[in-house]
């Protein structure tokens, strides 16, 4: 036992330190780069020294308890994901250039414009303004200073003109959280999308506004992203991570994203954020709330049973199980650990359609969130309204209901908060529990079948994390047709779990839009939910719950 916990201790401190490293390079290492990033291209949306002086940080702090010798940092040292920065354009005074030909000679190194422009703007003998060169970069603003220092003959009428810009050191992480500023339908330059825009008041008097997000985290998310990407070409995807008693969200990562210092090269699409801009059908992730509502109104047990035959009829329809195939005599337990369609239908018709969807209303999926985020929707429960019976049945296991990504994890995290509803967090703030959906007994038996899915039937045993319980369940949904209506051959993949699963630190929630090459979500997203929670466990320091 001694020699396996110091294995795991050893494999942590791998990831911890490898993230850590990876970060001070982000923040760091890479800071002048990233401020560069920010200052390479024309932008429309740059602001006067007056106009943006005094718009306040957006910041985030690690609460993990890192060692200050990994990174060389105090622990509490701010992450800056948004900012001002004072930057330079490169201008002449034509009325007081005395020498354009050693003006140009002396400035070429910097300069983008040809010869033949350059003369053209020297020769504007009634304009005392003229810029050469937009946004320098640190290296050449000190050049420059140096050639206006010397004030060699020929090169008065040389200018640098200051201002100052909204800029993202970290440029596309969390992009989709911290949104940007730019100009409104009235030309008002203001916080646009996300954070910038939800807190625009408060920044735009000077204000700081600080994040839940663990930029640790966050980094960490983005690189399982770029994993995930690359591995399964889906057309979307995302990972959500937060404290299930807090409801404070650690990360909240996107693809497809975009960098808010260039916003303008982004499509209008890129800007939403999909975890409450977008509505999806859940699939089997779901099923856990549908068994959990049927415990806590005492209309089924763990170990109640059913015959299975492998399909149910209603209204003319047929559902059938993932498989299509039958297991005769099953327990609730195996309505999870095999993911049985028709199992979650016995569930709903115990706890009858009225109680279905008042539970349903009650872990918010309908409703919105409240997060601190401008734009969000409310799910769409819409079906439930229905006299027909197979509209309850198919939501049993998450199709033809649809809610967005976060409200979803908010009401799934509620299993892990013994049955406690809380508002997500993304903004420092004191926790607020919004209602208790099922009662700790309830949430507590959820947890212990979750925990024997992962240890017996979970991808051969690829989501089990040694010395930790883990509660986790898989979810695999057909998309809607948009064109002509049913479901496509098209897939969502959905993941969510937590530990260590009886005093639970950390919630995880992962999706892949449209994955290629995998049919089922166990096959996709077990690995990443594994490593971003081994991850969590280590920088946390969160001590193993059980002996192997």
């Amino acid at each position: 036992m001694n020699a396996r916990l110091l294995a795991i201790g050893g494999i942590c401190t791998l990831f911890l330190v490898g993230i850590v490293a990876r970060l001070g390079y982000l923040q760091i290492t890479r800071y002048k780069h990233f401020e560069e990033i920010s200052a390479s291209q024309e932008s429309p949306y740059l602001f006067t020294e007056s106009s943006l002086a005094k718009r306040g940080r957006i910041l985030a702090y690690s609460h993990a308890p890192l060692d200050s010798n990994l990174t060389g940092r105090a622990t509490n040292d701010p992450f800056l994901f948004a900012g001002v920065r004072r930057e330079y354009d490169l201008a002449i005074n034509p009325q007081t250039l005395a020498d354009p030909e050693r003006a140009f000679t002396a400035l070429s190194p910097f300069l983008v414009l040809n010869r033949d422009d350059f003369f053209a703007k020297a020769a504007k003998k009634n304009d005392p303004f003229e810029i050469v060169k937009k946004e320098l970069l640190d290296g050449e603003v000190e050049a420059v200073q140096r050639l206006l220092y010397e004030k060699s003959g020929g090169l008065e009428g040389i200018l640098l003109a200051p201002k100052k810009r909204r800029f993202y050191p970290a440029a596309a992480l969390a992009a989709h959280v911290i949104g940007f500023v730019g100009a409104d339908d009235a030309s008002i330059l203001k916080g646009r999308y996300g954070i910038e825009q939800y807190f625009e008041e408060n920044l735009a008097q000077g204000a700081d506004v600080t994040l839940t997000i663990d930029p640790h985290v966050a980094l960490f998310a983005e690189e399982l992203l770029e994993v995930m990407g690359d591995r399964w070409r889906p057309a979307a995807a995302g990972i959500l991570v937060m404290e299930p008693r807090t409801g404070r969200i650690l990360a909240m990562n996107a693809k497809p994203g975009f960098d808010p210092n260039h916003f303008y090269n982004a499509n209008l699409s890129d800007f939403l954020n999909p975890f409450i801009q977008t509505r999806i059908e859940p699939g089997s992730v779901i099923k856990p709330l549908t068994l959990a509502a049927a415990i806590d109104a005492g209309a089924i047990s763990p170990e109640t049973t059913y015959y299975d035959k492998g399909f149910r009829e209603f209204d003319d329809a047929r559902i059938n199980n993932f498989d299509k195939k039958g297991r005769g005599t099953v327990t609730m337990q195996e309505v999870l650990s095999q993911s049985l369609n028709t199992g979650a239908v016995f569930a709903m018709e115990r706890l009858g359609k009225e109680k279905f969807r008042d539970y349903f209303d009650r872990f918010g999926l309908g409703g919105k969130t409240g997060v601190a985020f401008a734009g969000e929707v409310p799910g769409d429960l819409g079906n439930l309204k229905s006299p027909r019976m197979i509209e309850f049945a198919t939501a049993s296991f998450g199709q033809g209901v649809a809610t967005t990504p976060l409200g979803l994890a908010r009401a799934l995290a509620a299993l892990a908060n013994d049955g406690w509803l809380m508002k997500p967090l993304a903004v420092e703030g004191e926790p607020q529990r919004v209602r208790q959906v099922v009662g700790e007994s309830a949430a507590h038996a959820i947890t212990r079948m979750l925990v024997e899915v992962v240890d017996t039937k979970l991808a051969e045993g690829k989501g089990k994390i040694p010395g930790y319980s883990v509660a986790a369940k898989t979810g695999t949904a057909q998309l809607p047709n948009e064109q002509s209506g049913g479901y496509s051959d098209d897939f969502l993949h959905t993941f969510f779990g937590y530990a260590p699963a009886y005093d639970p630190k950390f919630f995880v929630f992962l999706y892949l839009k449209k994955p290629q090459g995998a049919i089922y979500a166990s096959h996709t997203l077990t690995e990443p939910f594994r490593d971003m929670m081994q991850f969590l466990l280590a920088t946390y320091e969160v001590p193993p719950d059980r002996v192997e």
